[in-house]
C-alpha cells in the first residue's frame, strides 16, 4: 500500500491534472509552502499542443521527480508516453511527443497509481468506483496492490490491463473505467472510503458526502487545489492563493 504518513502538523497540498501547466502547478507550491505535494497525474497533453509543450513538461517531471517531497500519480494521459504500447494510447497522443519525452529518460517507476493519506484519503487519477471493484475479489487494499500487475507489464499488449480499461463513455467498451479512466459519471462511492481525484474537467468542484463516504473531482482546469492540514482537507479556489492559507 502506498501510504503518506502525515502529521495533523503538515500541510499537504493535492495538485489535480496540470496538462502543460506546470508554471502554474510551481506558483501553486511556492504560495502554499506544503511539507508534501501530490499531483495527481496527467501532466502531459493540452488542446493544440505540439512537442515543444511536451519537451517544457518531460524536463520539468524529470526534475519534479527527483524531490523527496512529492508523490507524483499516473494520469491516462502519461500512461501514452510511458510505454510503446499501442493499446495504452489515448486522445492527444502524438508520435512526435513521445520521441521527445523519450529523449529526457523519465524514470517512469517513480510514478504511482494511488496513494493513502493517513487512514484518512485515497487519492486517485480518476476514482476507484465500487463498480469497477466489484469485479474482484478481495478488500480494497488486495485490489489496490494488485494495480501494480498492470504497471509490471505495461509493455505487454497481450496482458490483461484492468487498472487502465475504458469505460463506454470515454469511448471503451467496458461499463465503468479503471483508476486512470473512470469518467465521474461512471463513478460510485464505495462504503467507507473518501476519495479525492481529478481526470474529469469542469468548471466546478464535485463534492458529495454520504453516511459512510465521501469523494471529491477537482479537475476543474487548475482552478482549485487541495489541502489537507489538522486531518482536515478543504478544497480551495486558487484565487485563493493571493494569501497563504492558513
Amino acid at each position: 500500500m502506498t501510504t503518506l504518513e502525515i502529521s495533523h502538523s503538515k500541510r499537504l497540498l493535492i495538485i489535480p491534472d496540470i496538462h502543460n501547466k506546470t508554471t502554474r502547478a510551481e506558483e501553486m507550491i511556492m504560495m502554499v509552502e506544503p511539507d508534501h505535494t501530490i499531483f495527481l497525474g496527467d501532466y502531459f497533453d493540452s488542446f493544440g499542443d505540439s512537442y515543444m509543450e511536451a519537451d517544457d513538461t518531460a524536463r520539468w517531471l524529470k526534475k519534479s521527480l527527483e524531490k523527496p517531497d512529492r508523490t507524483h500519480l499516473v494520469g491516462n494521459h502519461d500512461l501514452s508516453y510511458m510505454t510503446p504500447n499501442p493499446y495504452l494510447k489515448c486522445s492527444g497522443y502524438d508520435g512526435a511527443k513521445y520521441k521527445t519525452i523519450a529523449e529526457h529518460c523519465i524514470d517512469w517507476k517513480k510514478l504511482v497509481l494511488y496513494c493513502q493519506i493517513n487512514d484518512d484519503w485515497l487519492c486517485t487519477h480518476a476514482g476507484l468506483s465500487k463498480r469497477f471493484c466489484d469485479s474482484f475479489d478481495g478488500n480494497i487494499h488486495d485490489i489496490l496492490e494488485s494495480s501494480a500487475r498492470d504497471l509490471s507489464t505495461i509493455h505487454d499488449s497481450d496482458a490483461p490491463h484492468p487498472f487502465f480499461q475504458v469505460g463506454k463513455l470515454r469511448g471503451g467498451t467496458k461499463s465503468v473505467g479503471g483508476i486512470l479512466w473512470c469518467d465521474y459519471d461512471e463513478f460510485e462511492d464505495i462504503p467507507g472510503i473518501r476519495q479525492i481525484f481529478g481526470h474529469t474537467n469542469s468548471g466546478d468542484i464535485r463534492h458529495v458526502t454520504n453516511k459512510d463516504s465521501e469523494h471529491y473531482c477537482i479537475d476543474t482546469g487548475m482552478r482549485h487545489y487541495a489541502l489537507y492540514h489538522d486531518g482536515e482537507l478543504r478544497v480551495l479556489k486558487t484565487r485563493s492563493l493571493t494569501t497563504k492559507p492558513c
